[in-house]
């Protein structure tokens, strides 16, 4: 009997059941349109595919965001709608991301991507670097959204505890993970923006709060 073949099935089938189980919810994505979570969705599939050499991590995370979301539609139908973009899909894309608070999300998940890859590929970093150009990223926006990736990827609280001087509508960004692990209050001008306690060793995210201004 091939146990090593079972193993991996079985291994796959876990990581199945690990996406379904914990979907990425209050996605600030699932407060737009279909056409901005098509452009979104799609861009983060030509990251994640520049070199022909998609992992399952990175599979695994653009899967768990569309689950949060409740997008119907299939990762692989993602992935054909990525390899026939429209002409103007660039225009369009910095005609409907660059006045939006979505356009941070969109690096920092691009940037995430990055972190998760088996190896970084040039194209893949001169990528986020010309979007964010696109999108009129100044070199502090693009700093935070840095420092909020690497943050979601050590899964560090120290770098969290920082966040409080970013203004309110970037914080509503991330909230999404940052109840991943994170125990604590974030507040901004004496405003509550985040807390969450501990209860029997887990993560508790029924004091989840979000202000708008």
């Amino acid at each position: 009997m091939d146990y090593l073949n079972i193993a991996n099935h079985l291994l796959k089938d876990l990581k199945d059941e690990e996406v379904n189980a914990y979907p990425i919810k209050r996605h600030p994505l699932e407060n737009y349109d279909i056409d901005i979570q098509e452009m979104y969705i799609c861009l983060l599939c030509i990251l994640t595919n520049i070199n022909n050499n998609v992992n399952l991590n990175q599979q695994n995370f653009l899967k768990r965001i569309l689950i949060g979301i409740n997008n119907s539609v299939g990762l692989i139908e993602f992935y054909k709608k990525a390899s026939a973009l429209p002409q103007d899909f660039i225009p369009e894309l910095a005609k409907k991301f660059t006045e939006i608070d979505l356009k941070y999300s969109l690096i920092t998940d691009m940037l995430i991507i990055l972190g998760i890859a088996d190896s970084n590929d040039e194209m893949q970093v001169e990528l986020i670097s010309e979007i964010s150009l696109v999108l009129k990223f100044d070199l502090q926006s693009m700093g935070r959204c840095t420092q909020i990736a690497k943050s979601i990827l050590e899964q560090d609280e120290r770098i969290i505890l920082n966040l409080a001087e970013y203004p309110n509508n970037l914080l509503n960004n991330f909230i999404c993970y940052i109840t991943e692990y994170y125990s604590g209050l974030i507040s901004f001008n004496d405003t509550l923006i985040y807390g969450v306690t501990r209860q029997g060793g887990k993560l508790s995210f029924s004091s989840l709060l979000k202000h708008d201004e």
